[in-house]
């Protein structure tokens, strides 16, 4: 899945927000609790950034008012406009199912945008929000903006990305989390095994069923940005989700140890948004971009 913050997109002229706005009372949400890459609230009194409602969709705030409507403006060309691109058209296949924007009786001042939640199928996700790039400012950025993200992430040049993830822990029965930061505090030898391996299920039994799939997914993500030349994506994030709940087994082989065979990888079923592709345990999508 691909998010939202840093995609450059013709500007559409004569579009206002709100142009489509449903408000309604909803007694029964909850606060989506990923918390991996930055949409912590500085005090627990904030509006929070992500709220789950029970129908499998998720409503995310609407930043305001510097950048005010730059995401909301980038799902509105990919799904409401009568664009004949088919690189625009493929890209819905990429990204969380857009359902329009919405205001809710317990915050009559905020507007949000309601969004499939690509978790809601799976009994024990294991969520990763991987931001890749080498750089987590855009291009049109002051020189202090600049300088101020090269000291905060001084590593992210050579790594090319940062990976906020929480992951299940069958043997355990419990969740563990891990902030985007950690990666960076890793030594470049220790990034494979005790960072994307960590995500994979490591010390416990490597999810090598989950790492093919989710290659093939990224495979085909990489073939549409080869292919597109009409947006411009910065500090772009990739969702990953897979299925956690597996029988408790431990790891006794390194990263690149055993071979044995994947029986999950290829049972696929049909196409379900907003996933290119979906198997009974994994889904990627793009859900992070920012534009000009």
């Amino acid at each position: 899945m691909i998010k939202a913050d840093n995609t450059h997109i013709p500007r559409v002229q004569g579009k206002q927000l709100p142009r489509k706005v449903f408000f309604k009372r909803v007694m029964s949400l909850s606060v989506f609790n990923i918390d991996l890459a930055g949409h912590r609230p500085k005090v627990p009194s904030e509006i929070k950034a992500f709220y789950q409602a029970p129908n499998g969709t998720i409503l995310k705030r609407m930043r305001t008012p510097r950048r005010p409507h730059r995401e909301l403006e980038f799902y509105r060309l990919v799904f409401e406009d009568e664009s004949t691109d088919p690189i625009l058209k493929e890209l819905k296949n990429f990204l969380p199912k857009y359902l329009g924007t919405f205001q809710i009786d317990l915050f009559p001042d905020e507007y949000f945008i309601q969004l499939g939640d690509v978790t809601h199928s799976f009994d024990r996700p294991c969520i990763a929000d991987i931001k890749i790039g080498r750089h987590t400012y855009h291009p049109t950025a002051t020189p202090e903006k600049i300088e101020y993200e090269k000291l905060k992430y001084p590593k992210l040049p050579y790594i090319g990305f940062r990976i906020g993830f929480r992951v299940y822990r069958p043997c355990s029965e419990v969740y563990e989390f891990h902030d985007h930061k950690n990666l960076l505090n890793l030594e470049n030898a220790e990034i494979l095994e005790k960072g994307l391996g960590s995500y994979f299920n490591l010390p416990e039994k490597l999810r090598k069923d989950a790492i093919l799939a989710i290659l093939a997914e990224l495979k085909e993500i990489r073939h549409w940005f080869e292919l597109q030349r009409t947006l411009s994506f910065y500090a772009t994030s990739l969702l990953c989700v897979y299925e956690g709940n597996r029988p408790c087994e431990l790891h006794h082989s390194h990263v690149h140890g055993s071979h044995e065979s994947n029986n999950t990888v290829g049972n696929k079923i049909a196409d379900v948004q907003p996933c290119l592709h979906s198997t009974n345990n994994m889904c990627v999508c793009i859900t992070g971009y920012k534009y000009k």
